[in-house]
C-alpha cells in the first residue's frame, strides 16, 4: 500500500503542459479597437450570440472593451465603471437596462423583475 502511495505521489510531481482552449482570452488581438457598445465582434475569435455587431433593439449585448477604445469602450474608465482586466489589454462585459418611463423619487418603492432564459436544462441541486 505505501509503494502505491509513493507511486501515485511521483506521478503528481511530474510537470505537465496544458494549452488554454479559449483563443485570445485576454483579448489582445482585434480588427479595430471598440468604438460603443456591443462591438463584441471585434476581438480575434470572439462573435456576438445575437449575430449582430453594433447595439440591435431587443438583442443582448455583450460589450468589448480594450485599452485604446474610444469614449465608454476604453479601459480603465468604461461607460459604466472604472474597471480594468484581469490579464491582457481588453475584456468582456454587459450591462443590463431597461428603458422606464414611470419618474422615480427618493423613497418611492419599486419592484424589478426579469427573466433570465438557459438553452438547455440544468440540474440545480438544493
Amino acid at each position: 500500500m505505501r509503494g502505491l502511495y509513493l507511486i501515485i505521489l511521483s506521478i503528481l510531481t511530474i510537470p505537465v503542459n496544458s494549452q488554454n482552449l479559449v483563443s485570445n482570452a485576454g483579448f489582445d488581438t482585434s480588427s479595430t479597437n471598440p468604438t460603443s457598445y456591443a462591438q463584441i465582434c471585434y476581438p480575434t475569435g470572439w462573435n456576438s450570440p445575437s449575430g449582430y455587431c453594433a447595439v440591435a433593439v431587443g438583442h443582448g449585448s455583450p460589450d468589448y472593451y480594450k485599452s485604446g477604445g474610444l469614449g465608454g469602450a476604453g479601459t480603465p474608465v468604461t461607460f459604466w465603471a472604472t474597471v480594468s482586466p484581469h490579464n491582457g489589454a481588453g475584456m468582456a462585459g454587459f450591462a443590463t437596462y431597461h428603458k422606464w418611463n414611470i419618474p422615480m423619487f427618493y423613497g418611492t418603492p419599486f419592484g424589478i423583475s426579469c427573466h433570465l432564459f438557459l438553452p438547455q436544462p440544468m440540474p440545480v441541486n438544493i
